[in-house]
């Protein structure tokens, strides 16, 4: 598996919780340097809290260190526990610790729901929010830097382009179907959404349409793997189609792999990472974070993110060349996307992962 295949399964495994982070203490070491309310002037280093590893290495190469070098300003980026459990841990002190969260779909839900935990980011201070994709703002708390799509990955060698998301559910030998299983706020559990998009559902008939499709395939043999198995299958010829990302996928292609990605006329599933800022940060501080959050939604970085991790940017402003818009999901391109209710992902999640736990794993 090559650096940047092991950089992406990373960032993926991060948002489920597998991911080996540096302990709160790491970010508390900050706070005493950001305990006052200093000027925006006064301000040369910031902390951005995000998913770290080989994906945040080239998250810095390729959008922080740029800041860096067009505004002055340093950018710490530590690795910590839960979003959420920062968010309110940052609550219990004077000021925060931290000035920018990178949050998951359900994450910035959850934080916006709750109420009390991330700031109100000042329009004027992020132009570039106008250029978003409608699906990449949550004003005025949170926006979306990339999106992820979580659609078909399957081996060129072994099958023509799927089309739907049918290749997965109504496959042809179900042995060769490598079904990633559904956890918590990660793309893997929107599979079951699209079980129920191919029964006539959506969201709201996931219990009733998509689990008994899920357990049909179960029954024909399909195997149900964790994400970084089902990249070992497809790899290694123990399988030809599976539920995955874009990312892995070209990655895989880069080294040499038969793979390709289909993007199935039912939608990928759009995954996005959210930036806010917690609610406590002080006046001088947040200024210089919406300055940061601002440069992450700009055309230029989401374009070299784009070329070098094949995340897609969310400004309609940046085009990525014919060498990557059909790699990508792309605020140019959301037309290939399942319009995501994310407030209903956020409130049913966990009954579809007690309906697989009950009827599909047990």
């Amino acid at each position: 598996m090559s650096n940047i295949t092991r950089a992406l399964l990373q960032r993926h495994l991060s948002r489920r919780g597998f991911l080996v982070r540096s302990s709160q203490a790491a970010i508390a070491a900050y706070a005493s340097t950001y305990a006052g309310g200093a000027f925006a002037a006064d301000v040369q280093e910031i902390t951005f809290l995000n998913y770290g590893g080989l994906y945040g290495d080239n998250q810095r190469k390729a959008m922080i260190d740029p800041f860096t070098a067009a505004t002055g300003i340093k950018v710490q980026t530590p690795s910590g526990p839960d979003a959420i459990a920062t968010l309110v841990g940052e609550t219990k002190q004077a000021n925060a610790s931290t000035d920018v969260i990178a949050l998951s779909d359900v994450q910035m839900v959850t934080a916006i729901a709750q109420g009390g935990l991330l700031a109100q980011i000042n329009p004027s201070n992020v132009p570039n929010a106008a250029d978003l994709a409608d699906g990449a703002k949550s004003a005025p708390y949170s926006y979306n830097v990339e999106f992820d799509p979580w659609g078909i990955l399957y081996r060129t060698d072994k099958m023509d382009k799927p089309t739907s998301w049918k290749a997965i559910f109504e496959p042809k030998d179900a042995s060769r179907v490598a079904f990633v299983r559904p956890s918590a706020d990660s793309g893997s559990l929107l599979s079951m959404i699209a079980a129920s998009v191919i029964a006539g559902g959506t969201e709201d008939d996931v219990l009733t349409k998509g689990v008994p499709v899920i357990k049909a395939l179960r029954e024909k043999g399909a195997q149900f793997v964790d994400y970084g198995a089902g990249l070992s299958l497809i790899q290694n010829d123990g399988a030809d189609i599976g539920t995955f990302y874009n990312n892995e996928t070209f990655a895989m292609a880069d080294q040499g792999l038969p793979v390709d990605f289909a993007f199935p006329q039912e939608g990928v599933f759009p995954i996005g990472v959210w930036l806010g800022m917690p609610a406590n940060i002080t006046p001088g501080r947040k200024a210089v974070a919406e300055k940061f959050i601002n440069w992450m939604l700009s055309p230029d970085p989401q374009i070299a993110m784009a070329k070098l991790m094949y995340s897609g940017p969310t400004n309609k402003k940046a085009d990525v060349g014919d060498a990557l818009r059909n790699k990508v999901l792309s605020a140019q391109t959301m037309d290939r996307a399942y319009k995501l209710d994310l407030q209903k992902v956020a409130k049913l999640q966990d009954s579809w992962m007690e309906a697989w736990n009950k009827e599909i794993a047990g």
